[in-house]
């Protein structure tokens, strides 16, 4: 299986978060075993920038991880795209029914 990982269950890990820290690893420990992880550019370079002067330590350690880069086709972006207007649609709906 292939997975696809976002931004901020990096941050969660590489910058310890007390809230989503611990369950972003252990999905990511999952999904390695499971299969493959992969980065879009978009996730890549948010990631890379927010290490600044430590990229490329950064970029070293992804790699040894088993992370790869995995460019985007219009294809799959339109699909994404889809997915997060479902997504979105559904708590839109959920937040309209609140209180």
């Amino acid at each position: 299986m292939i997975t696809a990982i976002d931004n901020n269950i990096l941050i969660y890990i590489l910058e310890p978060c007390p809230i989503f820290g611990i369950a972003s690893k252990n999905a990511l420990k999952q999904s390695l075993t499971d299969g493959s992880v992969v980065a879009c550019y978009v996730v890549w370079a948010e990631i890379t920038t927010a290490y600044g002067d430590k990229q490329d330590e950064l970029l070293q350690i992804l790699n040894t991880r088993g992370f790869t880069f995995s460019p985007l086709t219009k294809e799959s972006a339109e699909e994404a795209a889809k997915g997060w207007f479902q997504y979105r649609k559904k708590w839109r709906n959920q937040e309209a029914n609140c209180c």
